[in-house]
């Protein structure tokens, strides 16, 4: 009777761990999709099945734990039997023991309590997306309200890849929003000493999974701060560009928005680049991964306008700059500057209202909110224009004897010339002041084109030997951004990018570590001598060969 007794308790127990393993089995292949959720239910549905099957997967893993705790009393009990139907049972439930305790070391996700907790922080995200997807698929839902409800239903999302990382990082999690260096009271980003190897990997690789978008920014700057506001930039950008090829008629301005309001700074890390003489900072962005299937294709689409393309007879550009004032102003070959405008219509007008007395040979142009100067030279040296817009005047001022000035720039009241013989750069504080000062540039061939970087405050000047450098403001310090440009005509700065005109090519510079980078599919160039670019977040050029200027070209 006691061998009987003992038999139907090891049939017991070995029905308990089958009945586990078909829970667990069930588990993985029931949950099919709801059929009929709106696009905004279905990623809270996924999450809830991912959900289920980490109670479940934890559930068994206790259904295991239980069965070895089992198994231990039953293996001593049977020791004291001779029989040979213990001496096998003893050896079963040993190998049984051994099986389950490797299955519970290598085949679970995590621990049961780390499962678990998962489950409950889960449930807590999916808790609070339901109503926002009610709300959004509401087409009551006011225009204000669905903005600002969509923008946290995808900040929401975007915190369900923590979790997973959790649980692959066995209970280690990442940084929280208060742990990140995206500016908690006492967030402290990573640093690192050393050098590129000394940083974590998803520098060099972004994470991956089913659930996130990921995107690094790298910026380099002197300063960490400013490194530190240009990396997350980058990343922004990047997030943009990605973005934007899925929905190519919403503005940029509405992508953006949408990523900055529901993006989520998962990690940061900066290190000194002793090449570059200042600080590389590494922003590790993450964005829920169905805010490019069903965020961006929810916003709302504008009409593609066709760039504009200006041309007149016998006119040819030598030379555009923009202001956001001022507008758009082309110095052609004759001297004459013209203003480029497009009506209502979108039909283009070239108006000129002034031109250089001869025997002046202009060489570049600048702009600000009622002026345009345009360097020139003649057998007197180098003299500058100015077109007062408002006024409708032009004066001229020697500011070189016998010297070449061959680039022009203005910080909005600062005048800054290139003077290409001296190699220096030259400024006087406004129109009227009546001295200079000047920085030497002994490490450049014959500085030229020049812009004024807003957003930098600095110049961005090119030399003959096509090396572009970054002159800061106001101390003059000289940094090197890029080598081997050729033959560099004109500069512009954009948001992102720093646009340099070279032969017949537009040559783009990321703003964040000046390494170059493709052009944007949709910028189309003529083919001829590009001799001026022009930026804002659009982009204009002039195409000296063709006599034309084109824009503008949306830039991301």
């Amino acid at each position: 009777m006691k061998r009987i007794a003992l038999k139907r308790i090891t049939l017991l127990a070995f029905a308990a761990l089958l009945l586990a393993g078909c829970l667990h089995v069930e588990n993985m292949h029931a949950q099919s999709p709801n059929a009929g959720a709106s696009d905004f239910e279905k990623p809270i549905r996924d999450y809830e099945k991912q959900i289920v099957s980490w109670e479940r997967e934890g559930d068994l893993e206790i259904a295991l734990v239980i069965a070895v705790i089992v198994f231990g009393p039953l293996i001593s009990l049977f020791q004291k039997w001779t029989s040979q139907w213990a001496k096998v049972a003893t050896i079963v439930l040993g190998l049984a023991t051994s099986i389950i305790t490797g299955i519970n070391s290598k085949a679970f996700t995590a621990d049961y309590r780390a499962l678990h907790l998962a489950a409950i922080d889960g449930r807590a995200i999916t808790a609070q997306l339901w109503p926002m997807a009610g709300m959004l698929s509401d087409s009551h839902t006011s225009d204000e309200v669905r903005k600002t409800t969509q923008e946290l239903y995808f900040k929401k999302l975007a915190e369900f890849p923590a979790i997973i990382a959790r649980l692959e990082a066995n209970n280690n999690p990442p940084p929280t929003a208060s742990q990140n260096s995206d500016g908690g009271l006492f967030s402290l980003p990573r640093v690192y000493a050393g050098s590129a190897p000394t940083l974590p990997a998803w520098v060099q690789k972004p994470p991956s999974d089913d659930y996130g978008l990921y995107f690094v920014g790298k910026a380099i700057d002197t300063s960490l701060a400013e490194a530190k506001t240009k990396s997350l930039d980058d990343a922004y950008n990047r997030a943009l560009r990605r973005l934007k090829a899925s929905a190519p008629n919403v503005s940029d301005a509405d992508i953006l928005g949408l990523i900055k309001a529901s993006a989520i700074v998962q990690d940061s890390a900066f290190a000194y680049d002793s090449n570059a003489k200042g600080f590389a900072y590494y922003t590790l962005l993450r964005l829920a991964k169905e805010i490019e299937t069903i965020g961006v294709k929810s916003l709302r689409t504008v009409a593609v306008v066709p760039p504009t393309v200006f041309k007149r007879k016998n006119w040819r550009p030598g030379d555009i700059t923009f202001d956001k004032n001022s507008g758009l102003w082309v110095l052609d070959t004759d001297g004459g500057g013209s203003s480029l405008t497009v009506d209502e219509q979108h039909t283009a007008h070239i108006e000129t209202p002034f031109h250089l007395k001869r025997p002046y040979a202009g060489y570049a142009l600048t702009a600000n909110a009622d002026s345009v100067f345009v360097a020139s030279y003649s057998q007197i040296g180098c003299v500058v224009f100015q077109y007062s817009v408002p006024a409708k005047k032009t004066s001229q001022r020697v500011m070189g004897s016998q010297e070449r000035c061959t680039g022009i720039a203005t910080d909005g009241s600062a005048i800054y010339l290139s003077m290409a013989n001296r190699k220096e750069i030259r400024y006087w504080n406004n129109w009227a002041a009546s001295s200079s000062q000047s920085w030497s540039l002994p490490d450049m061939d014959e500085p030229g084109p020049m812009v004024f970087d807003d957003i930098g405050h600095r110049l961005i000047v090119a030399g003959s030997s096509g090396k572009a450098y970054a002159i800061s403001i106001p101390d003059g310090k000289q940094q090197l951004l890029a080598s081997n440009l050729g033959a560099v005509t004109s500069i512009a700065a954009s948001r992102f990018h720093i646009l340099l005109g070279s032969g017949k090519k537009v040559l783009f510079l990321a703003r964040a570590d000046n390494s170059g980078e493709n052009p944007p599919a949709n910028l189309q160039l003529t083919g001829g001598h590009i001799v001026g670019v022009a930026a804002t977040d659009k982009l204009w050029f002039a195409d000296y060969d063709n006599q034309l200027v084109e824009g503008p070209f949306p830039l991301i």
